[in-house]
């Protein structure tokens, strides 16, 4: 039977007055992949870093099970420092209270598992790429082993190849009875790693599933589109009402909630998107 590690009870965060998340319920436990979705602006990361520990609660019980819990936290956005890689890396293993040979070792590991090469060894964390700055903030939060691994989006600016080698990180940390929780909007990811999947809306959670859960409900649209410029798809993560952004081919395809679509539909031709097709989602689409 696995062991609770954190539970939250009746859970509510407020910001300057907004609630931003009401009455949430939810259980960490070891050796699970709990993946969390839901729309932008949804209080994903903020419930991540109240499971961390790094946010206070407005409300309600944040119990923590262990003795002497160890979390490592990963955000969607890394601070752009002036360090090098492995010099900020080893100055944060030795913060931890490692041996720097350790530090090291376990550095050339994570460099050659990830493929950071020489160049980038000799980039300031500045100047890297958000895919970099990522692997970057993986490998800090891996120096020791966790009890609990939180991510946010991890895979955002990740190219396919890095994807692959993140997602059998993830399975081999599993094994060892690390507790996973992500926040991510990538379809694969959920169906490939999530033993639990939980959906945020209205503030609360609303779906909590320990088997394959549909992203897709009846209120959701699938808009198809093609775009010249295929690096200004990013810029509409960030837009409220995205659920999913998928490739086939040429296409762009978004799964979006039905209130934000036509703001969504609005925005793609502004980026200069040409909608190929708009329809109402019926459980999942195959692509």
């Amino acid at each position: 039977m696995n062991q609770e590690l954190i539970l939250l009870k009746n859970v509510s965060k407020e910001y300057e007055g907004k609630i931003v998340l009401e009455n949430i319920n939810l259980s960490i436990v070891d050796n699970q992949s709990l993946v969390i979705i839901g729309s932008n602006g949804s209080g994903k990361s903020s419930l991540l870093r109240i499971i961390a520990g790094l946010s206070f609660i407005s409300g309600g019980t944040r119990v923590v099970r262990k003795e002497s819990l160890r979390i490592s936290y990963v955000p969607e956005h890394f601070p752009k420092l002036s360090f090098y890689p492995s010099e900020y890396l080893l100055h944060m293993g030795k913060i931890q209270g490692l041996l720097t040979s350790y530090i090291k070792s376990r550095i050339n590991d994570f460099f050659e598992m990830f493929t950071i090469s020489a160049l980038m060894q000799k980039t300031r964390i500045r100047n890297l790429s958000k895919g970099s700055l990522q692997k970057i903030a993986v490998i800090q939060a891996l120096l020791t082993i966790p009890d609990i691994l939180i991510l946010d989006e991890p895979l955002s600016g990740q190219d396919s190849q890095s994807q692959d080698k993140f997602i059998h990180l993830l399975h081999d940390l599993k094994k060892q009875g690390i507790a996973i929780v992500l926040a991510c909007h990538e379809q694969y990811l959920v169906e490939g790693i999530a033993d639990k999947i939980i959906v945020l809306e209205n503030k609360n959670i609303t779906s909590d599933s320990n088997t394959s859960l549909s992203l897709h409900k009846d209120d959701y649209m699938v808009i198809s589109f093609t775009l010249n410029d295929k690096s200004a798809v990013q810029t509409l993560a960030s837009i409220k009402g995205v659920i999913e952004i998928l490739h086939k081919d040429e296409m762009t395809i978004l799964y979006v909630t039905f209130e934000c679509s036509d703001a969504i539909l609005t925005e793609i031709l502004h980026i200069g998107g040409s909608i190929c097709s708009v329809n109402r989602s019926i459980g999942r689409v195959n692509i």
